[in-house]
Parts: C-alpha cells; sequence; structure tokens
C-alpha cells in the first residue's frame, strides 16, 4: 500500500517530536510505502519513506493553503496514493482518498476559551480552525488522538461515534539518563515549555515572588525560554525575581532529560493534549508538582510522587513547593 503523509505543519517542540516518532514507525513498515511531506525538519528517505521537503511552506498562511489545496493533491495523483495520513490535524482537502487524522491540537476542544483581543492566534485556533478540525474528524475515517479525555472531547465537539476513535499514547523512544535523588537534590524547580500564554509561566513566576516574600531564598527556576520572549503579562513579575531565574533557552532533548534527573519538574500549563514532560519526568523519577487538569491527571495516574494544584493559584503552588523543601530537609536528616 502506498500513503501520503502530510506535515508540513511541524516545525519544533510537540509536533516536531510526533513527527520524528511516526518517521521511526514508517522506516520500520516495510510492507507499505511512504511519501512524507515536510517542511524544515532534515528528515532522510529510507527504502520504503520517501521524505519530500517544502520549506516554502512556512512562508505564510496563503503558503500553506496552496500546498494542501494544490500540491498535495498533486503528489496524491502523481504516486498513486492509496491511503492519506495526517499529522496536523485536518484532512488533506479535495481528494477522496480514505484519511486518517492524527489528532494533537486540544485548543478547539478546551473549555477555557479565548477572546479575540486577549489572544487572537488561540481565538483564530478555536473559533476558525477549530471548525476545520471538527469538519475533519466528521469526515475522516479514523481518527488518532493520545488520550482518553481527548477522545471523549472530540465525541462530544463532533457527534462522531468512539470506535472511529483509536487512543494511541506518544510512542517514544525515550533514554532515560538516570534517577532523581531528593537527597542530591539541589532546590531546582523545571519547566521546558515555551512561552504561550496557557503554558502559564506567569503563576510559576508568581509562586517563587511568594517564596522570596516570606524569606525563601535559597531555590532556583530554570526555564527553557528567554526573558524577553515571556508573555508581557511576566516583565514586572519576572524583574523581582531574576535571581531566582535561569532562562536557559532552547535545549536539546538529551539535555531536558538530564534536567529531570537534577530537578523538580513543575508544570503549570493548563492547556495541553498530552503533556509530554510529565511522562518524561516520571520515567527519571522525578517529583512533579502539575496543573491538575484532564491530560495530567490521566498521564500521572499511577504514579505515586505527584502533587497537583489548581492552575492559577500561584499561592497554592508555593505551598507545593514549600513542601518539597521540607521532604528535602528531612532527607538530609535521615543521612
Amino acid at each position: 500500500m502506498r500513503i501520503f503523509v502530510n506535515d508540513v505543519a511541524a516545525e519544533n517542540s510537540g509536533a516536531l517530536t510526533i513527527l520524528e516518532s511516526f518517521y521511526e514507525q514508517f522506516s520500520k513498515d516495510t510492507g507499505n510505502d511512504y511519501i512524507l511531506c515536510v517542511s524544515l525538519p532534515r528528515l532522510q528517505s529510507t527504502s520504503n519513506v520517501t521524505v519530500m521537503t517544502f520549506p516554502w511552506v512556512k512562508k505564510s498562511w496563503l503558503h500553506r493553503v496552496w500546498f494542501d489545496m494544490v500540491i498535495a493533491n498533486r503528489i496524491i495523483a502523481k504516486h498513486e496514493i492509496d491511503e492519506v495520513f495526517s499529522l496536523q490535524n485536518v484532512l488533506v482537502p479535495l481528494t477522496r482518498k480514505p484519511q486518517t487524522i492524527y489528532m494533537h491540537q486540544s485548543l478547539p476542544f478546551e473549555d477555557k476559551r479565548f477572546s479575540l483581543f486577549e489572544a487572537p492566534l488561540f481565538w483564530v485556533y478555536q473559533n476558525v480552525i477549530g471548525q476545520i478540525i471538527v469538519f475533519s474528524a466528521k469526515r475522516a475515517r479514523k481518527i488518532i488522538v493520545q488520550t482518553n479525555w481527548m477522545k471523549e472531547a472530540v465525541i462530544n465537539r463532533a457527534k462522531i461515534p468512539g470506535e472511529r476513535i483509536e487512543v494511541r499514547p506518544p510512542d517514544l523512544e525515550i533514554k532515560i539518563p538516570g534517577q532523581f535523588s531528593l537527597k542530591d537534590w539541589q532546590r531546582t524547580f523545571f519547566y521546558p515549555a515555551t512561552p504561550l500564554v496557557y503554558k502559564n509561566h506567569i503563576t510559576l513566576l508568581k509562586a517563587a515572588q511568594i517564596l522570596r516574600n516570606q524569606g525563601i531564598r535559597d531555590f532556583k527556576v530554570l526555564l527553557t525560554t528567554t526573558k524577553q520572549s515571556l508573555p508581557r503579562e511576566c516583565e514586572k513579575i519576572v524583574d523581582e525575581v531574576e535571581d531566582h531565574i535561569t532562562f536557559l533557552g532552547s535545549i536539546s532533548h538529551e539535555e531536558v532529560m538530564q534536567m529531570y534527573c537534577q530537578s523538580v519538574l513543575v508544570f503549570p500549563s493548563y492547556i495541553e493534549t498530552y503533556g509530554l514532560p510529565l511522562k518524561e519526568a516520571s520515567l527519571c523519577g522525578a517529583p512533579i508538582i502539575a496543573a491538575d487538569r484532564p491530560f495530567s491527571k490521566e498521564i500521572l495516574e499511577n504514579y505515586p510522587n505527584k502533587l497537583f494544584f489548581s492552575a492559577m493559584d500561584s499561592h497554592m503552588l508555593a505551598k507545593q513547593l514549600e513542601l518539597l523543601f521540607d521532604k528535602k530537609s528531612k532527607a538530609e536528616v535521615r543521612l
């Protein structure tokens, strides 16, 4: 069978991780041939995976629409494709080939709604692109999602039968560099996330401010972003607690995994489809303090070393951080 795979949207972060994971799966599936279309990621063709690269797709939304509406269908016709697999939440339009969608964009299915003035891009995702995603869900032969909560959300929003939706957690080959040790912990808190509003850096920064105002100074918060890229609402607070913040910028996945072995994961994000850092940190045995959301409770359901807090409650988060300090002190006394 010849399968056309469309993922020109993936560029970085979680979408790129998903693309790379499926690329490895495709390469091992020698019973089928794949035509994989990407934009910027550098993937090599294999014996059964032909990688086609279209970097110009990233120039604008119009370029992306041109690819989806015209170029993709030309490729489908030229290579006599049997099935289409879209890794970017929506159908490839204008083709009658049976399609499977990998749906990993949760914004259209969230209870939290963004206003046009508050966050224009997220409003577009929820109210414009979201309609396309729901339409695609109705028309797709099969939908793959990462979590049970997402499956229920798609069923409720798209009004489709559950048997058309498969729950498949990310199949990732994760190298675990070691295990977290509380007695060796240097009071560092780690949050690997892009600086989007719903990643909720503001609540973590406010919690750090609360600790500082209580006279607690011996701690560090490590962020995989820069000070300049944080949302505007963070500017004043980050200036007050900057001596407790280390801006790591973009770091490799290997470095991220090493951080889990040395730091407590704090995950205040309130919108995720899966929340990969939660899974990765749990594999390293790290304590995890996460926002109390459906995705985090599902991923961490059987993980004992976790604490939850109400996503926007910085005081509750500060208390959870303090609790880890107390556990650290008790561990040191037992030495």
